[in-house]
């Protein structure tokens, strides 16, 4: 692993015409993430859970108010937890993510080197499909390099489309995997940026945090892990995620209307 986090900032420094140019101006960066509400629902890194995650967040959609919630999402869990605070339908949404999917089926490799570059588009078709207005109460999680290593910052989505897709991008940001082979490591500004799940748990001082994560309502096999591309594939995890979810409405009930500290 070290070596390819050496790879990663030796080719990300010598390249000098990335193919993803992140647009930043609005972005804010935090240390910790930032209180606005008492509750925070948390989405932790999954890979390929991304759908199962998308499964919960349509069930947290469908039954509970979010008006006085943070949120804070980290690589896979980032776009469900977008989805949530800028309140997209997400029962409405898998059009635009099977095109995404069709267009890594097209390339030779796969989503290696390619995965972040369809996803931005996705994310950007999707921003603009459904007029999403970014809020300032999701943050994301990113690992920003330093010369001791990675260190967990977090984003919030800025106040554009093209700042949304930079945030979500950023945290699910893998040399050779997500990232374009020549991109291993995101630049934004002066710094240097990678998947938000390399630099540890999140920390919250917030009354309550509900945290989403893989295998939180019970062991699913490896494979589950990976990016697969099969849109049947991806419709039985997003079934998989709400059916689970229904199963342990209690959890969801206490963190929502229960008063204890949890």
């Amino acid at each position: 692993m070290s070596v390819l986090f050496a790879f990663s900032m030796i080719a990300t420094i010598l390249m000098n015409q990335p193919t993803i140019q992140p647009v930043h101006s609005s972005i804010r960066v935090f240390d910790a993430i930032p209180r606005s509400n008492r509750l925070l629902i948390n989405f932790s890194a999954g890979c390929g859970y991304w759908t199962y995650y998308l499964g919960i967040a349509k069930f947290i959609q469908d039954n509970y108010d979010l008006d006085e919630v943070d949120f804070v999402g980290t690589s896979a869990g980032a776009f469900p937890s977008s989805l949530l605070s800028f309140r997209v339908p997400i029962g409405d949404i898998f059009c635009l993510l099977h095109q995404h999917l069709d267009r890594c089926r097209t390339k030779v490799f796969g989503v290696f080197g390619y995965w972040n570059i369809s996803y931005r588009r996705a994310i950007l078709d999707l921003c603009r499909h459904f007029d999403v207005k970014p809020r300032r109460n999701n943050y994301i999680g990113v690992s920003i390099l330093t010369p001791t290593g990675f260190r967990k910052l977090y984003f919030d989505c800025g106040a554009s489309h093209e700042t949304v897709a930079t945030s979500i991008i950023a945290s699910c940001w893998i040399p050779i995997i997500t990232a374009p082979v020549i991109q291993p490591l995101l630049r934004i500004g002066n710094y240097y940026y990678g998947d938000g799940f390399w630099s540890g748990k999140d920390k919250s001082n917030h009354e309550k945090q509900l945290v989403i994560y893989p295998n939180c309502f019970g062991r699913l096999p490896l494979y589950t892990y990976w990016l697969w591309l099969g849109e049947n594939y991806h419709m039985k995890m997003f079934n998989s995620g709400y059916e689970d979810a229904a199963k342990n409405r209690h959890v969801f009930d206490e963190f929502f209307f229960h008063d204890t500290i949890s």
